[in-house]
């Protein structure tokens, strides 16, 4: 998604910037993910905890839920990412090391970052399998999150004023500068465990890491299970799809010869990419008259080689062909 140096840009395509790249996502990290990056003692995660550690000294959007996304971060990346994600470093993650652009806490991601590709091999019908596969881990999220609270005889109420807030469209002084809530408000919040957070965090993890297969069938109620048929829908989608017979070149596609006189960049509804030339020939044979088994054929006897059932796939699944 990154434009390379010397290569001629495509026209129409919003690159990313490389020292932003798709980190332009404040994560909202549920309880139990928390507690567990908080509970690991693998040296590499030491940058991870420390910011983890940082936000729960700052109290900005610190719950016993989740540590939330801030008001105004959440506000900004709502109107504003179409045209900024990828491209303003203002948004970038505040768990994102500049320094190799690297994730502090990528063993403990929350459900987006986890399901979030900027091309997939399976073009639009892989982006529709993860955005249901991103529906339902963030539905586990908040099973699970709800779950620990419950364990812990959490009084529910007493942040369900707060959760409202971080909802809500206004911003008042405090969202803007991201200063932390009066002490009153928060210690309504986490009442006890004021001073506890990271300890309350790690409990957390610990009751949810208990849990069987079937305590969770037990607990995650209809919504998952809903959810899980339609993700069996969409994955079977991807992995067997039913490709016509007979296929033609997208009158709407794209080709640009790039610089380097060995590729070419394509250019469809579902993205952009680089092909090599004889790829190109091949694209061009598909006219909407001869079937695919014919073109095959061809290929073989031109190229001595074969044009694979997965290649086909691949090109269906990126728009660069269409039914006849």
């Amino acid at each position: 998604m990154c434009h390379k140096p010397g290569e001629p840009a495509i026209p129409g395509v919003e690159y990313f910037r490389p020292d932003v790249k798709c980190c332009s996502y404040y994560p909202k990290l549920p309880n139990y993910l928390i507690g567990g990056l908080l509970a690991d003692t693998n040296p590499a995660l030491e940058e991870g905890r420390r910011r983890i550690r940082e936000r729960i000294r700052n109290r900005v959007a610190v719950t016993p839920q989740a540590l939330f996304t801030p008001k105004r971060y959440n506000l900004l990346h709502k109107y504003g990412m179409p045209q900024s994600y990828g491209r303003v470093s203002s948004m970038l993650c505040p768990y994102y090391i500049k320094e190799g652009g690297l994730c502090s806490i990528w063993k403990f991601r929350d459900a987006v970052c986890s399901t979030y590709f900027c091309k997939t091999m399976a073009g639009k019908e892989g982006a529709k399998f993860w955005k249901v596969m991103r529906a339902y881990l963030n539905q586990t999220q908040e099973t699970l999150s709800w779950y620990a609270l419950h364990k812990m005889n959490w009084d529910v109420e007493s942040i369900w004023d707060y959760l409202n807030e971080l909802d809500s469209a206004s911003l008042q002084a405090e969202d803007l500068d991201e200063t932390p809530p009066p002490d009153a408000n928060y210690a309504k919040i986490w009442k006890e465990w004021v001073g506890r957070e990271e300890e309350f965090y790690i409990e957390c993890y610990n009751l949810v890491t208990k849990l069987t297969r079937e305590d969770f069938d037990r607990i995650s109620g209809i919504n998952e299970k809903v959810i899980m048929l339609w993700l069996k829908e969409k994955y079977n989608n991807v992995m067997h799809p039913q490709i016509p017979s007979v296929l033609q070149k997208n009158p709407d596609m794209k080709i640009y010869p790039m610089s380097d006189g060995s590729t070419y960049a394509i250019r469809t509804d579902v993205g952009f990419f680089t092909i090599l030339p004889a790829l190109h020939d091949v694209v061009n044979l598909f006219d909407g008259v001869k079937p695919t088994d014919e073109i095959k054929k061809i290929v073989f006897e031109k190229y001595e080689d074969e044009l694979s059932d997965e290649l086909l796939q691949t090109m269906y699944f990126n728009h660069m062909l269409l039914p006849a």
